[in-house]
């Protein structure tokens, strides 16, 4: 099986001088991996050895992540990104740590997205992404939804990423 290659979602500001990043960075080494993306308008200096996708971030903070997972699975990114970069990828913040060594990265969810949906504010902007999305998913007869909206390493199969589910009635989460 190939390593995961590692996706870095940043914002146009990196919090506290980029010490976050730089500790993520440094844990990738308790985790075998592939490459590491960055998915930023910009790349610190201090940054080396990672491939950069130049990407203007959206005002809408919950959108632009939401965009930005859609454009993993086709047809945002250049060619020859989705060429080279691996089908397994785990995505990352800039202040997610793997804090001890492990074989693989697992998937984590924290309640079905039913309860999660509804624990949101009306015009709450997650809240809205995760209705639009247990809609979609409930009409298309997906399973049981879940929600993995936690704060943690993200992993994900790219080839199997539901683009092709989409209505149109979005955007989702």
């Amino acid at each position: 099986m190939t390593s995961p290659d590692i996706v870095y979602f940043l914002g146009d500001d990196i919090p506290l001088n980029g010490r976050e990043l730089r500790y993520s960075l440094r844990s990738l080494s308790n985790i075998k991996h592939g490459q590491v993306w960055m998915v930023a308008p910009d790349l610190p200096d201090w940054v080396q050895e990672v491939n950069w996708i130049e990407w203007d971030t959206r005002p809408a903070k919950q959108l632009d992540i939401s965009n930005k997972y859609t454009a993993l699975a086709g047809g945002v990114f250049h060619q020859d990104t989705y060429d080279n970069m691996a089908d397994s990828v785990v995505v990352m913040d800039d202040d997610f740590y793997i804090i001890k060594k492990m074989r693989n990265i697992p998937l984590i969810y924290n309640m079905p997205m039913r309860a999660k949906a509804i624990t949101r504010p009306p015009g709450d902007e997650l809240g809205a992404l995760l209705r639009n999305t247990l809609r979609l998913l409930l009409e298309r007869r997906i399973g049981v939804p879940l929600a993995a909206t936690l704060h943690v390493p993200f992993p994900i199969t790219r080839s199997e990423f539901p683009i092709h589910l989409e209505d149109g009635r979005g955007p989702y989460e």
